[in-house]
C-alpha cells in the first residue's frame, strides 16, 4: 500500500473517531426537478415522516424562490452573457453558505438529522451552455465532484407534472414559476443531466396512479439511503455487448472508482478505502465489515 493511501486512511480514521465522539448521523439530502415537480410538497412530506422517525429535519429553501420573494424577480432571457454568468455565480455562493450554516447547525444541535435540500448548488447549469459553466468553475476554483457528489449524500430528482402529468402542470401557485409545458420539461432533463455521476441518484418520475405515490416513492428513495427498512424493490441489472453505443440523447459520465483493501487483523473482516471521481477530483471512502 503506498504512501497516499496509507495517509488517507490514518486521516479517515481520525475523521471517523472525531465523528463518534463530537457528532450523530447527519443525511444531506437534495430534491432537485423541473419546475412543478412537486418539490415543495415532497418536502413537507418528508418532514413530517422523518420527524416521526425521531430525526431532527432541517429544510434549506432555494435561493430563486427567496430572491424573487424579497423582489428580486429575475428574468434570464433579458441578460447578456456576462450578466448571466455573474448572476448565477452570486446565487450559487449565496446557496453554498446557506448550506454550509444548515449543516453546522446540525452539527452544533448534536441529534440525529437529515437536512433536506430544496434544489442543489449546481441546478443553475440548467441555464448555463458548457463555456459559461466551465468559466463560473474556472474562475471560482471550484469542480464538479465538490459541488455535486461531495456536497450531499444522495441527490433525489423529482421528475416535472410537465412530463408524463401534463393535465396537473401550472405556473399559478409559484411566483417564480412562468416556464411553458416544453420548457419545463427541457430544463427538467437539463436538471437531471447535472447531477448524472452522483453515486446516489434517485428519479421519481409520474408513472405512478396519483401524487400521493410520488410522494411515497420518493420518501422510500431518501430512507433507503439513511438505511431504514424499505418496501421490497427489484433491480435489475443487463450485460450489453462491448460495441453497445448509448444514444446521443442521454447523459452519460464517465467515473472512475478505485477500491484498495487493506489488510485486517481480523481475516473476518473486510478493511477498503474506495476512491471515486472524475477530472483528478476525488473523495475518498473508508468501510469496514
Amino acid at each position: 500500500i503506498n504512501a497516499e493511501y496509507m495517509g488517507i486512511k490514518d486521516q479517515l480514521s481520525q475523521d471517523m473517531e472525531t465523528e463518534h465522539l463530537s457528532q450523530v448521523p447527519i443525511y444531506k439530502i437534495c430534491l432537485t426537478g423541473g419546475p412543478c415537480a412537486g418539490k415543495t410538497s415532497a418536502l413537507n412530506y418528508l418532514t413530517e415522516k422523518l420527524t416521526q422517525l425521531g430525526y431532527r429535519v432541517f429544510t434549506v429553501l432555494e435561493t430563486p424562490t427567496m430572491t424573487v420573494v424579497g423582489g428580486g424577480l429575475i428574468i434570464l432571457s433579458k441578460f447578456t452573457e456576462e450578466r448571466l454568468v455573474k448572476f448565477e455565480t452570486a446565487l450559487m455562493k449565496v446557496q453554498i453558505a446557506l448550506e454550509d450554516y444548515f449543516i453546522n447547525l446540525a452539527e452544533i444541535g448534536n441529534e440525529p438529522s437529515v437536512i433536506l435540500f430544496d434544489r442543489g448548488v449546481i441546478d443553475p447549469v440548467a441555464y448555463l451552455n458548457q463555456d459559461n459553466w466551465q468559466y463560473i468553475l474556472d474562475s471560482q476554483g471550484w469542480n464538479v465532484v465538490n459541488l455535486r457528489d461531495n456536497r450531499y449524500d444522495a441527490v433525489v430528482h423529482l421528475v416535472t407534472a410537465a412530463d408524463g402529468a401534463k393535465d396537473f402542470y401550472t405556473t399559478l401557485d409559484h411566483k417564480a414559476r412562468h416556464e411553458s409545458v416544453e420548457q419545463a420539461v427541457d430544463l427538467d432533463r437539463k436538471t437531471l443531466h447535472a447531477y448524472v455521476g452522483h453515486p446516489h441518484l434517485r428519479v421519481v418520475d409520474n408513472s405512478g396512479p396519483d401524487f400521493n405515490t410520488k410522494l411515497e416513492r420518493c420518501y422510500q428513495a431518501v430512507i433507503k439511503h439513511i438505511g431504514l427498512p424499505i418496501n421490497k424493490q427489484i433491480y435489475k441489472r443487463f450485460l450489453i455487448d462491448r460495441d453497445f453505443k448509448i444514444p446521443e440523447s442521454l447523459k452519460q459520465e464517465t467515473v472512475v472508482v478505485e477500491e484498495t483493501f487493506l489488510k485486517h487483523e481480523d481475516p473476518n473482516t473486510q478493511h477498503k478505502i474506495r476512491r471515486r471521481g472524475q477530472n483528478n477530483n476525488y473523495n475518498y471512502s473508508q468501510q469496514i465489515r
